[in-house]
């Protein structure tokens, strides 16, 4: 009773059944072996108390808030099945099942028609390397055929043997192994989100200009509804192809002239419609981006200063210990922030000293513009984005 897309509940339900059976169960050693009820960190999204407040937590992460309501979501209808079906005698066994299989759970032929998930004794205690692992698991077949942990670069011995669990930034870690990873460099996998309030990016525009750029995002982005804020997922969606620069430029226009040179292509590859308008689409970007450094900081120093104040300061020490996790969370994700951000301040700071024609030499004019547009226009890609690491 359990549909195909939720195997999470089906391993959950078997790993309850073998755990009923006891000692009978032909797993009961390993059973035993897994970590009691109440020993699972109470920082996984599962057993967070009922009285978070996730806008207060998350106000300056949205990748986090919206991983966190996603998990949830989730979390409260696999509980829910798993007690109407009888598998858990009650919400903590419910839990402490989810938690498991979210924590120890290994995918088998993932993105096929064949992908399941499965615990697997002994390797389930093999513990992640963020930056620093060494094996990989990658099972050709099911389950049924064995799971092998590949060596990719040897290991000393004496050394801990560390896996890659996937590519996950620092809030899936948190949401679904219950901690951030202890990286001894940047999380190659991090990740920041900011969204943009699409009715406000609208409002001055004229009533059938707006109405075209509506159409424009519903081609482009089926799922999109216009009460719905555009939500952007860094570094992903800054990369070639990907939707920010397009949308950008697609908000940025002034007239529906400038939207119908950009809808044939489908956002893009863009059309070439000068750097005077790819500079107004940077600035409104900018702005965008300088927004969520703002609800970034802002969020940190809140975060910082309830946690100066130590555990008095908290209901109970799994609050202290949540928000101590949403400040280092900040500190993960604001770089992928200040990286898109300083890109589009290092193309609008070019183009705004070659479009500055200071009533200067003409012609010098004209060289930089065409210097300018040699080294940031790509006649195959479009404009290329700044250098954020300056």
């Amino acid at each position: 009773q359990v549909a195909e897309e939720e195997p999470e509940i089906l391993l959950a339900q078997i790993l309850l059944a073998e755990r009923h059976l006891g000692a009978k169960s032909f797993v009961a050693p390993y059973v035993a072996s897994l970590p009691a009820e109440g020993e699972y960190p109470s920082v996984h999204p599962l057993f967070w108390p009922a009285d978070l407040c996730l806008d207060e937590l998350f106000a300056g992460s949205a990748h986090g808030m919206r991983w966190a309501d996603w998990c949830l979501r989730s979390a409260a209808r696999r509980v829910d099945v798993l007690l109407s079906s009888g598998a858990a005698v009650d919400d903590s066994e419910a839990r402490w099942a989810l938690a498991t299989v979210d924590s120890r759970g290994f995918t088998f032929q993932p993105d096929s028609e064949d992908e399941s998930l499965a615990l697997v004794p002994f390797l389930d205690m093999v513990n992640t390397g963020v930056t620093t692992w060494k094996c990989s698991f990658k099972p050709p077949g099911p389950p049924s055929e064995g799971a092998p942990l590949e060596i990719e670069e040897p290991i000393r011995r004496g050394e801990e043997i560390l896996y890659e669990y996937g590519a996950n930034s620092s809030a899936m870690l948190w949401m679904r192994y219950g901690f951030l990873g202890n990286h001894d460099g940047p999380n190659p996998h991090e990740g920041a989100a900011f969204s943009v309030n699409v009715q406000a990016a609208l409002a001055s525009d004229a009533a059938d200009l707006r109405e075209a750029k509506v159409a424009a995002l519903v081609e482009n982005q089926p799922m999109f509804e216009i009460d719905d804020p555009l939500f952007f997922t860094l570094p992903d969606d800054a990369e070639f192809g990907r939707a920010l620069y397009p949308v950008s430029r697609l908000l940025a226009c002034c007239s529906i002239e400038e939207l119908e040179m950009l809808r044939p292509t489908s956002l893009w590859p863009p059309m070439y419609l000068g750097p005077e308008f790819e500079v107004r689409a940077r600035s409104l970007l900018a702005e965008w981006l300088r927004g969520a450094l703002q609800a970034c900081d802002d969020s940190a120093c809140k975060l910082q200063e309830a946690l100066a104040k130590g555990t008095a300061g908290f209901p109970s020490e799994q609050h202290r210990s949540l928000h101590e996790f949403a400040a280092r969370l900040l500190e993960r994700e604001r770089p992928l922030l200040e990286f898109e951000f300083r890109s589009c301040e290092d193309f609008l700071s070019a183009a705004a000293a070659a479009l500055d024609e200071g009533g200067g030499d003409a012609f010098a004019a004209v060289d930089r513009r065409a210097a300018f547009e040699d080294e940031w226009w790509d006649r195959r890609l479009g404009w290329k984005p700044g250098n954020g690491a300056k």
